[in-house]
């Protein structure tokens, strides 16, 4: 939804008294790649931060999708990122790190 922190909730009622307002806790729906890489022996680890201001949140998962292999070199590319569960209680976008791992730079 393009949402970069939550959205405020109103609650509304036909009954007297005061009016109930909250937030709504977002969750991880995609992670964009903005520069694949290349030259990996093995795909990276993916770490999504857990949500900064919630005790009871929950961190999102997400694993690299890898390119096959070059039939060259054997190596492959980091071509996007699949989330694998949406974590819980996000108020704004998480940071998203890939663990290198055995990458060659040749």
């Amino acid at each position: 939804l393009g949402f970069t922190s939550s959205p405020v909730v109103t609650i509304s009622s036909t009954f007297s008294g005061a009016g109930a307002r909250g937030f709504a806790a977002l969750r991880v729906a995609r992670i964009d790649l903005v520069r694949p890489a290349v030259n990996y022996t093995s795909p990276p680890a993916v770490t999504v931060a857990p949500p900064a201001n919630v005790a009871a949140g929950v961190a999102a998962t997400a694993r690299a999708v890898m390119s096959p292999p070059d039939p060259q070199t054997g190596r492959l590319s980091l071509v996007g990122v699949e989330v694998l569960t949406g974590g819980e209680g996000y108020a704004t976008p998480p940071s998203v790190a890939f663990a290198d791992g055995p990458l060659d730079a040749g």
